[in-house]
């Protein structure tokens, strides 16, 4: 029974039938057997019951737990620890904590104690978290296995009932948030508590003053004295005529018109708003009719009216050129030439009145030229300009080759070959201007020439037909001139007896040694030319020519 290992030593002695004896000895020892013991320091109480448990086994080098409710602890410690029994149920649990103690040598004891844990109760609610002042708040109450409640609503007031109404006020001008309380007792005086959050917006309360509330125009100036509650408030001015302010303390409004004004205020916060509204009247004042100088211009002259006629309603102008407009500001154009009286009437609330004004249009040009000739040879034949225009002042003429001119009826003598647009513009003394354009009246043409050769090759294997281009590389295998400004042309060619051997009326054709298809004989022939140049000179040109036979 000692807690130490006890050493014994064991004898045995054997005898025969015979008498004959042995005898042997070994030593046994025994181990202490271990003592299985805790300590908890209550044995009942509310859920969740957080026991603090003592392990006071001897003898022992493993230890196993088993709590009764479903969870086991397996260790080789002998240091305190806690567990939490939890009760879900409506009625009392009865749990059984067992521990059982293992020597390394395989010897066991155990013990257990039986552990009360009353039901747990859950204090929990729902509401609605949050308004302005005054804000209602109704608390329902969804605690479970709660016998009696107590509710402490953060603004010094408390009830116990199950579920409660509270009203916040928030006199301030910030948002105030109150802390909400709720103690749920069970039958067994378990508790349990649950703390959350009102908060109750700070309201503002709209108001101002107007001043003065009647004035005639045109004084219109209203003052406004904001007179809302202290707070951070965001503001908005309606002040009845279109215009808006966010000021807390707009500056004075003047209105442009006469009439009944609303001025609405809107103040609100990022929660809460109220809004209050003032009627002011301004009354009508007398009609000014009035409209800006109207200035000269050139016919079809344009105005577009300018109105500076204050206090009116309905507007009559007269263009004292048998025509009207009703329009507040019209656009009109004097179609002619002349001196316009034009006549404003305004009629308004505070009556009519009239305003006057001239104005003058001038009369425009008439542009109107010739040219002689149309058709002009390079290199010395002049352009005759005859001016035709009327009404004119100043003249400014546009040859169409980069030459420009400022007399009345001008002479231009062209220095390039060409189609030119020729234009004139007119000025009248009062500044008038108008254009005309004349396109391709002038045609210039180079110089009139031609010149033959005096001898060609012709193609030996055939005729050609004697077309030519004189921009093309020269064989010298057809007869034919070089020229420039040649308008009407007319070639023959004779043998030696006078025979005619070739014809052309085109320049671009001419003779390739050939008659009726065969090659005429090596020797001169005679030619003969005569024709128009484009300025319509007649030239006529005679000579010969040495055909030459040459190897294929």
């Amino acid at each position: 029974f000692s807690d130490d290992p006890v050493t014994r030593q064991v004898r045995l002695v054997t005898t025969s039938r015979f008498n004959c004896t042995d005898a042997t000895t070994a030593v046994i020892t025994i181990h202490p057997k271990p003592k299985a013991r805790f300590e908890i320091d209550r044995v009942i109480d509310c859920a969740l019951f957080d026991v603090p448990v003592t392990n006071t086994s001897l003898n022992a080098d493993r230890y196993y737990w088993d709590f009764g409710d479903g969870s086991v602890l397996d260790t080789t410690s002998m240091g305190p620890f806690h567990h939490v029994y939890d009760n879900m149920n409506d009625e009392i649990a009865t749990y059984i904590m067992k521990l059982t103690a293992v020597s390394d040598y395989g010897c066991v004891d155990s013990t257990q104690q039986k552990v009360y844990v009353y039901p747990r109760t859950i204090a929990d609610f729902t509401f609605n978290d949050a308004g302005c002042s005054p804000f209602v708040a109704h608390f329902t109450n969804e605690s479970v296995r709660g016998n009696t409640y107590m509710w402490d609503f953060g603004d010094g007031t408390s009830l116990s009932t199950t579920d409660p109404t509270n009203v916040y006020f928030n006199f301030t001008g910030v948002d105030t948030t109150f802390l909400v309380t709720l103690i749920s007792t069970s039958i067994h005086g378990c508790v349990d508590s649950r703390t959350d959050t009102v908060e109750v917006y700070a309201q503002p309360y709209a108001e101002f003053i107007a001043s003065p509330t009647h004035q005639a125009f045109p004084s219109s100036e209203v003052s406004v004295t904001n007179m809302t509650t202290p707070g951070n408030w965001s503001y908005h001015w309606e002040m009845g005529d279109g215009s808006t302010s966010t000021l807390e303390d707009p500056q004075p409004h003047a209105y442009s018109g006469w009439g009944d004004y609303q001025i609405s205020l809107y103040v609100s916060s990022q929660h809460c708003a109220d809004s209050t509204f003032h009627t002011i009247r301004i009354f009508p004042a007398s009609v000014v009719a009035e409209f800006d100088t109207l200035y000269p211009g050139c016919e079809p002259h344009t105005v577009r009216f300018t109105n500076r006629s204050i206090y009116g309603d309905s507007y009559l102008w007269d263009f004292d050129d048998g025509t009207t407009s009703k329009e507040y500001e019209p656009e009109h154009t004097f179609e002619q030439y002349g001196l316009y009286n034009v006549k404003l009437t305004v009629t308004g609330e505070g009556g009519r009145d009239y305003a006057y004004r001239r104005v003058e249009v001038y009369r425009m040009p008439h542009v109107e030229f010739k040219v002689a000739p149309e058709l002009v040879m390079l290199p010395d034949q002049y352009t005759k300009f005859f001016n035709l225009s009327e009404y004119g002042f100043s003249y400014l003429w546009d040859f169409g080759d980069g030459n420009i001119s400022t007399e009345e009826s001008p002479s231009h003598l062209y220095k390039a070959m060409g189609i030119y647009d020729i234009s004139l513009d007119v000025w009248t003394e009062d500044g008038c201007t108008d254009r005309l354009v004349k396109p391709a009246a002038v045609v210039v043409v180079g110089e009139g020439e031609i010149f033959f050769p005096n001898a060609f090759k012709p193609d030996m294997d055939g005729p050609n037909g004697g077309y030519f281009d004189l921009t093309a590389p020269e064989k010298n295998n057809i007869f034919h001139p070089l020229w420039e400004g040649v308008d009407e042309y007319h070639l023959e060619i004779y043998n030696r007896w006078g025979e005619q051997l070739f014809v052309s009326d085109d320049v671009n054709i001419g003779w390739d040694g050939y008659h009726d298809g065969t090659l005429c004989s090596q020797g001169v022939y005679v030619w003969k030319c005569s024709g128009n140049f484009v300025n319509g000179q007649f030239f006529t040109e005679v000579g010969d020519v040495t055909l030459l036979h040459h190897r294929r």
